[in-house]
């Protein structure tokens, strides 16, 4: 039988890994919830609590309780991120309060750029550009 604790650390450490590859500054909490500073498991400098879930079985309402509980301590948006045994390794469900949500959609909209093809190309040159760097190191 697996390690709950020793597979929560490593499904931790590889959303944390997988936020940063996309630009995103995150990083593993060490006290994973229970330190004075972050609640959540995935420490960021976004406004989100991010709780990591990684199981055979999806307990939603259980674990969305859990991550809404430790946003409202830390008076920031909560976000859950879900992998499923049997899902591809870089691949999670993320569940977030519509409110949060639709806030994001409406500042992804009034962004400076609304051309949907140079949104897109503009996100594929930074894309790029943040490979060659990882490969520069």
């Amino acid at each position: 039988m697996v390690n709950v604790k020793k597979k929560g650390n490593v499904w931790e450490n590889r959303l944390a890994e997988y936020l940063t590859s996309k630009g995103i500054r995150a990083w593993k909490d060490s006290a994973s919830g229970g330190g004075n500073r972050e609640k959540g498991d995935i420490g960021n400098d976004l406004d989100f609590c991010i709780e990591s879930k990684a199981a055979k079985n999806i307990k939603l309402m259980e674990w969305w309780g859990q991550v809404s509980r430790s946003a409202s301590q830390q008076q920031n948006s909560p976000v859950l991120f879900i992998h499923q045994d049997g899902m591809p390794a870089q691949e999670w469900l993320v569940v977030m309060h519509s409110e949060d949500w639709v806030e994001f959609v409406q500042n992804e909209k009034q962004s400076e750029y609304t051309d949907p093809k140079l949104k897109w190309a503009i996100k594929s040159a930074i894309d790029s550009l943040k490979r060659v760097l990882k490969l520069l190191d």
